[in-house]
């Protein structure tokens, strides 16, 4: 009894915080494709959210408007994805075809909305046409989840074991929106797995719980960052005047890779300016491409490529090289240097990186 209070305040309170994020970013001026998307997402969200709030209230009374709000949540991936083409490939605006993807949720909602109303049937939704409906939609859900992770992927980003501070702050951002909303998506899976296919009602109730307090902690943390980071909400403008386009600057992009492929971030002396020199890319352009291809910046990359070498290196030498001697292989002038930008990376010194293999 004391648990079940408990939860209704946490979902009432993890409602309010999201309202309260939704029209701060509402607020904000200027006009952002990726800001209204998430806007969307968060909107969806409060309205899933409502839903068990109002079971809460009168489970008899509010149940066939519980349920529908409740199928909000699947809205979460495919707007998620649309998030992630807008806000890291920079994607400016919907095309008429993307409406597409909102089909099988509408056309499945406008089913289940019209058996609950009209048909009377309580139950419709543990009918094995209902438990149907829902299984599409899982699905669908998991195929944009698996769609981002891929696009992630090309990017040398694994949404699993990535730590955030080997990424900028705007991806670091996209990532925990992606990996927040994953573990929402799958506990709801497993919930559905346990109630309907399964029949393990405790344990549904018991990941009920599980969801409701993890939905708490998750909203807590993205009204944390969302409002002490505002700039990630900004409109990307920067480079909006830039007249690099798409050939040209798959080109650039390759001729950077190469680069790194060679090692060239091992020289200790390198910087924007030799660099973009080296690759015969101007400066300015090079600049461009590392903050819209990887989200982050030059020295941020750099380091990113010196740790991982660094790591490599640790891992092959058994002991028998010194760590400084790593440092300076790798391209950092002191070991000072290089300890505090290994820890960034990886949560640990080189020392302990190097205890831990062992």
């Amino acid at each position: 009894m004391i648990l079940a209070v408990i939860l209704r305040i946490l979902v009432l309170v993890a409602v309010i915080q999201t309202v309260i994020l939704l029209i701060h970013l509402v607020r904000m001026k200027g006009r952002s494709f990726s800001r209204s998307i998430l806007i969307a997402l968060f909107f969806c969200f409060v309205i899933f959210l409502s839903g068990h709030l109002f079971l809460f209230i009168h489970k008899k009374f509010f149940y066939n408007l519980a349920y529908l709000t409740n199928l909000f949540v699947f809205l979460s991936a495919p707007i998620l994805y649309f998030y992630f083409l807008s806000y890291v490939e920079k994607i400016p605006r919907f095309k008429r075809k993307d409406f597409f993807h909102l089909i099988p949720f509408l056309i499945i909602f406008i089913i289940m909305a019209y058996n609950l109303k009209y048909n009377a049937e309580k139950v419709f939704v543990f009918t094995s046409f209902g438990i149907a409906l829902l299984s599409v939609l899982f699905i669908q859900n998991i195929a944009y989840l698996v769609v981002i992770y891929k696009k992630l992927s090309l990017k040398k980003i694994d949404i699993f074991r990535t730590r955030p501070s080997m990424l900028g702050d705007e991806m670091r951002w996209v990532v925990m929106l992606i990996r927040a909303f994953s573990i929402l998506i799958f506990l709801q899976l497993a919930i559905f797995l346990s109630h309907n296919i399964l029949g393990l009602i405790e344990f549904c109730l018991f990941l009920t719980d599980i969801f409701f307090i993890t939905s708490f902690l998750i909203i807590n943390v993205i009204i944390l960052i969302g409002l002490s980071k505002s700039k990630l909400f900004e409109d990307k403008q920067k480079y909006e005047n830039s007249p690099l386009n798409g050939n040209i600057k798959k080109e650039y992009l390759m001729k950077l890779e190469e680069a790194f492929a060679a090692e060239a971030y091992i020289d200790p002396l390198l910087t924007l300016d030799k660099l973009s020199k080296c690759i015969r890319v101007p400066k300015n352009y090079l600049s461009q491409i590392i903050n819209e291809s990887f989200q982050m910046n030059f020295n941020e990359l750099i380091n990113k490529y010196r740790i991982e070498k660094a790591k490599k290196l640790i891992d092959e030498s058994n002991g028998d090289e010194v760590i400084i001697e790593i440092a300076y292989k790798v391209g950092f002038n002191s070991k000072s240097t290089f300890n505090k930008a290994f820890k960034k990376y990886t949560g640990m010194t080189p020392s302990g990186y190097f205890t831990k293999k062992k």
